[in-house]
C-alpha cells in the first residue's frame, strides 16, 4: 500500500514539475488554409461534402447513354442524317475495328456511327458512344487510314469521358452557384433594407415611438418578397452545357490534345497507319489556309498546325504502317 502511494506521489510530482518547467508558451507557428478549407470556412460544410461528391460520382453505363443520346439528339435536330446506307455501313466497320481492337471500354448499347448531309468539315462525339461525321469531312480524309483517324479521334472523347466531364463542371457550377447565391441573397437583401427602411423612415420617422420599428419592419418584408422573387438564375442544364461543348466552346485544347494521343493508339492496336493522323490534320490545315474556313471543327478545335506540333513527337514511338491497297480501294467506292 505504502509503495502504491509513494509511486502516485512521484508520478504527480513529475507532472507538476513539468507543466512548471516553463512559464513561457512557445509561439506556434501561423497555420495557412487549405483551399478546401477556406471553401468550407466561406460557404460552410455542405460545399464541401459536395463538390466531393461531385468529383468522385460515376455514372452508369445507362445514365452515360440516355445523356448522350439526348445530346445526340440535338445533333440530328441540327443537321440531318446523309442516306446512304452503303456509306453508313462501311464507316461503322471502320469505327467497330477501333473499338474491338483497341480494347476501348465498354459502353451501355455499344458504339454507333452516323453521317450527317452536310458539307460542313466536322465530327463530333456525344457520352455512351454516338459518333457523327459530316459528309463534308467523310469525302475531304482522302483515305480509310485519315477516316480512321478522324473516328479514333471521336471515339478517344468517349473513352476519356470529355463530354461527361462536362456535366460534372455543370454540376460543380450549381453547387458553387447555390452556395454562393444563398451568400449574395443574403448581402443584397441587407443592402436592399437599409435603403427601403431609410426611404421608409423618411415618411414614418415623424410619428413619435413608431416610426423607425413600421419602417424597418416594412423594408424587411418587402425585401423578402423581392429576393424570394428569384434574383439568382440556373446556371442551364448539363445537356445544353454538352451541346455548346459539341457547336460552340469545344472542349479544352487538353482535351482536344489528350484526343489526339489516345488516337494514335487506338490506330496502332487496329493495324491503322498511326501516320494518317498527321496526314489528316496535314489536310485539314490546308483547307483552314486556303479555303479560310472558320466555321465547324475550326471554330471548336485548336488550330491543326498547334495539334500537328503536338502530335509529332508521339508518332515517333510507333512504326509507320504501309497502307493497305483494299482499304485505298474500299474507300474510294463508297464515298
Amino acid at each position: 500500500m505504502k509503495k502504491s502511494i509513494f509511486l502516485v506521489s512521484i508520478a504527480l510530482l513529475t507532472i507538476t514539475l513539468i507543466s512548471c518547467a516553463s512559464t513561457e508558451k512557445p509561439k506556434k507557428e501561423k497555420k495557412h488554409k487549405a483551399p478546401n478549407e477556406q471553401n468550407e470556412e466561406f460557404f460552410g460544410s455542405a460545399f464541401k461534402s459536395d463538390m466531393k461528391e461531385i468529383e468522385e460520382y460515376e455514372f452508369s453505363g445507362e445514365e452515360e447513354y440516355f445523356i448522350g443520346r439526348t445530346v445526340a439528339a440535338s445533333v440530328i435536330n441540327k443537321y440531318p442524317v446523309y442516306d446512304d446506307p452503303a456509306a453508313t455501313f462501311y464507316v461503322n466497320q471502320v469505327l467497330q475495328s477501333l473499338v474491338y481492337d483497341g480494347d476501348v471500354r465498354a459502353v451501355y448499347n455499344g458504339y454507333h456511327a452516323v453521317i450527317l448531309d452536310t458539307t460542313e468539315i466536322n465530327a463530333f462525339a456525344t457520352p455512351g458512344g454516338h459518333i457523327f461525321i459530316t459528309k463534308g469531312l467523310f469525302e475531304a480524309a482522302g483515305s480509310e487510314d485519315a477516316l480512321a483517324a478522324i473516328l479514333a479521334h471521336e471515339l478517344a472523347h468517349v473513352q476519356n469521358q470529355h463530354g461527361l466531364e462536362t456535366i460534372r463542371a455543370d454540376r460543380a457550377g450549381k453547387v458553387v452557384q447555390r452556395e454562393t447565391g444563398a451568400i449574395a441573397k443574403k448581402l443584397s437583401g441587407s443592402i436592399m433594407e437599409a435603403i427601403i427602411e431609410d426611404k421608409l423612415e423618411e415618411s414614418f420617422g415623424g410619428i413619435p415611438f413608431l416610426g423607425k420599428p413600421i419602417a424597418k419592419a416594412t423594408s424587411k418584408a418587402i425585401t423578402n418578397t423581392v429576393m424570394e422573387g428569384g434574383l439568382i438564375e440556373s446556371l442551364g442544364n448539363a445537356v445544353s452545357n454538352a451541346c455548346d461543348a459539341l457547336f460552340i466552346s469545344g472542349y479544352s485544347k487538353q482535351d482536344e490534345f489528350e484526343a489526339d494521343e489516345t488516337a494514335l493508339e487506338l490506330l496502332y492496336s487496329a493495324g491503322y497507319n498511326v501516320y494518317a493522323m498527321q496526314d489528316m490534320l496535314n489536310m485539314m490545315d490546308e483547307l483552314e489556309r486556303k479555303q479560310k474556313i472558320t466555321t465547324g471543327v475550326f471554330s471548336t478545335h485548336p488550330k491543326p498546325k498547334t495539334r500537328l506540333k503536338k502530335i509529332k513527337p508521339k508518332l515517333k514511338k510507333y512504326p509507320e504502317t504501309k497502307t493497305d491497297p483494299v482499304r485505298t480501294k474500299r474507300y474510294n467506292e463508297v464515298k
